[in-house]
């Protein structure tokens, strides 16, 4: 009995076995975004054999590790009911969006395209660290999308983030488009996102003289922008509420602000209702800089302490009289001349020398235009009277 009870164990095992080997899904639970867990149909290694598979009722299937460029033909009918799909570490290079499924996490993959079949009801779209280029071609089939993360792809073409690649988005709200390596941020063709209310665009070299804050009345209902370690120097919106009528939080931690400039700033934004929003740990202050709100800030030249100055002896006679010989200034057993003190006094002192040098200079060119105009007449007289040696006998006229 023990021996018949033994194969009929092993014989169930198999059979499970051989039953999740054909489906190729394994059911677990998968973190697949920070803090967020549920349970998935994981599918490891996935491949393109050609086979169709039978149907499979699950809302939540994870494609990983996979070495596959697209899903395969029949993935969607597969899984009729599929709601989040997680596809990573894959060298899927495009990305095909079918069927019911509302959320799609493609992060780290090897995307550059996306191909959509027919109108989609997708809802939230990740595809973070991918080099994806242009998402054009798919934003009229994607009506209903409100949440897009192109943060760390090529989607800022000539290193500059155009609205206008993302016209049609009529319903997105967040954006994130974090590290994309663009310097400009640009609405040539002054499109509106009408429902945006968050706005990531943090890590981004921004030039200040080329980032016009116009162009973001293209989103009338920002709620939420995003502007930290951008390395920031200079940020002027004076006409806050013009510019940012619905704006109510604002990140600004990780530039390059001078602390004359970010404290008035901080404060024009709390007078209108707009949260500078602080980091939860101060950030740490690289030298001649200091903390601003937990936001490093680089202290202004006219706002660094200033040493105090050894204060000098006060002259109460005549100046002292520099020394013509001896070490010189900064050489070894040298001495440097007291200065006269900075104030009042010695102000007076400065002028009152002033004036005996004048008074010295001028008597010193009337004496000695007084001796050249005696020994002119000197010489002159002289002249008048001498014979010449060589004639004596001529006869001289006085």
């Amino acid at each position: 009995m023990v021996i018949i009870a033994v194969i009929v164990v092993l014989t169930l095992l198999s059979t499970t076995t051989v039953a999740q080997s054909e489906a190729g899904c394994v059911t677990e639970n998968y973190e697949y975004a920070h803090d967020k867990m549920a349970e998935f149909c994981v599918l490891r290694g996935l491949q393109d054999d050609g086979r169709t598979a039978q149907q499979e009722r699950f809302a939540n299937v994870a494609v990983l590790n996979s070495r596959i460029r697209q899903l395969p033909a029949r993935f969607y009918a597969r899984f009729p009911q599929l709601e989040l799909l997680v596809v990573r570490n894959s060298t899927l290079d495009r990305l095909d969006i079918n069927g019911t499924v509302r959320v799609i996490h493609a992060e780290g993959n090897k995307i550059r395209s996306l191909r959509v079949d027919g109108t989609s009801e997708l809802r939230e779209l990740y595809l973070r660290a991918n080099p994806i280029e242009s998402i054009a071609d798919a934003v009229s089939s994607l009506p209903s999308l409100e949440k897009l993360d192109l943060s760390d792809t090529a989607i800022a073409k000539d290193e500059t983030l155009e609205v206008n690649s993302f016209a049609g988005l009529n319903n997105v709200q967040e954006l994130y488009l974090v590290d994309v390596r663009a310097y400009y941020f640009e609405n040539e063709k002054n499109r509106v996102l009408p429902n945006l209310r968050l706005l990531d665009v943090s890590r981004n070299t921004f030039i200040p003289t080329n980032f016009d804050l116009r162009l973001f009345h293209a989103f009338p209902r920002l709620e939420v922008l995003n502007l930290s370690h951008g390395s920031m120097t200079d940020l002027s919106i004076s006409n806050i509420r013009g510019d940012f009528p619905a704006l109510k939080q604002i990140h600004l931690e990780g530039n390059d602000f001078k602390c004359s400039l970010l404290q008035p700033l901080l404060d024009h934004l709390k007078k209108n209702n707009v949260e500078p929003v602080e980091p939860s740990e101060p950030e740490a202050c690289k030298l001649e800089y200091r903390s601003i709100a937990n936001m490093c800030c680089q202290e202004d030249s006219l706002s660094l302490p200033m040493p105090t100055p050894a204060v000098p002896p006060k002259i109460t006679g005549a100046p002292p009289t520099v020394p013509t010989t001896g070490p010189s200034a900064g050489t070894s057993g040298g001495t440097k001349a007291s200065e006269p003190e900075r104030d009042g006094s010695g102000s007076d002192n400065g002028h009152l020398i002033g004036y005996i040098a004048i008074a010295l200079i001028t008597s010193a060119l009337v004496i000695a235009s007084v001796l050249i105009v005696v020994i002119y007449i000197k010489r002159k007289s002289q002249g008048m009277h001498v014979v010449p040696p060589n004639d004596p006998k001529e006869n001289i006229e006085i």
